[in-house]
This record gives C-alpha cells, structure tokens and sequence, in this order.
C-alpha cells in the first residue's frame, strides 16, 4: 500500500530534519518532528503556529529570534528560559515579554542568553513584570 503525502513528508523529516526546507506545506506534525530534531529548523517554516513555535523555544529558546511572528505564548516561555527567571502568565507580562522579544530581534550577539541579560531592555523587563524567581 503506498504511503499519503502527509505519511511521506513524515518519512522524510524523519530521515532528515533538513527536508522540512524542501516541503511544500509541511503538516504540523512534519513541522513538530522537524523542530524536535532541529530546533535551528524553525526559521525555514515562516507559518508555524504556537504548538511548533513552542517545541522550538522549549528545546532551544533563543529559536524565538529566528521566527517571524513568535506568539505571546512562545514569547513569554522564551524569555522566562532566556532570562532563567520564574513568571507569572498574566496579559501584561505577556505582552512585555512580546515587546522584549520585538525590541531585540536582530540585535543581539551570540551567545544569546548571556547579551539578553545584559541588555537595558532586559532590567527594564525585570523591572515591570516582577519575577517571582530569579
């Protein structure tokens, strides 16, 4: 019996992550199996949506610089990991974690992590949203 299309591009992902690049329309789970192997991945699928974008950043959270339009979500969880502080998931916090990530996109150098937390944006971040836990 021959295999779907969505049970050939999971074959092919499998095989190699790398073939997401060469997808025309890659199914969400092609795209999950992609970003797991490959978190770096995440730049080559322009429309992931939040289930993707979080599978990137949870394995690697600097992957929320790579991608064109993170969600609040993905930006909140980004910057919680980036910043290794605890916080708490009200609207306003989410939203400041999405003008973080806006407001440093392109701008910082590798490694990542490191320049985030030395950034004004960064203390002014802290400042506002009050972790819990740094």
């Amino acid at each position: 019996m021959p295999l779907s299309s969505i049970q050939q591009q999971l074959v092919s992902v499998l095989k190699d992550p790398d073939n997401i690049r060469t997808l025309d329309r890659p199914t969400e789970k092609a795209q999950l199996v992609a970003v797991q192997k490959n978190p770096g991945l995440i730049r080559f699928i322009p429309d992931a949506g939040e289930k993707v974008q979080l599978a990137a950043v949870m394995t690697s959270p600097e992957t929320v610089f790579m991608m064109r339009v993170p969600t609040p979500l993905v930006c909140f969880t980004a910057v919680g990991r980036l910043l290794d502080v605890s916080l708490l998931p009200v609207p306003e916090v989410l939203s400041e974690a999405e003008n973080l990530v806006r407001a440093l996109k392109d701008r910082l150098p590798e490694p990542v992590p490191a320049a985030m937390r030395q950034t004004p944006e960064s203390g002014k971040f802290l400042k506002m949203t009050k972790p819990y836990k740094i």
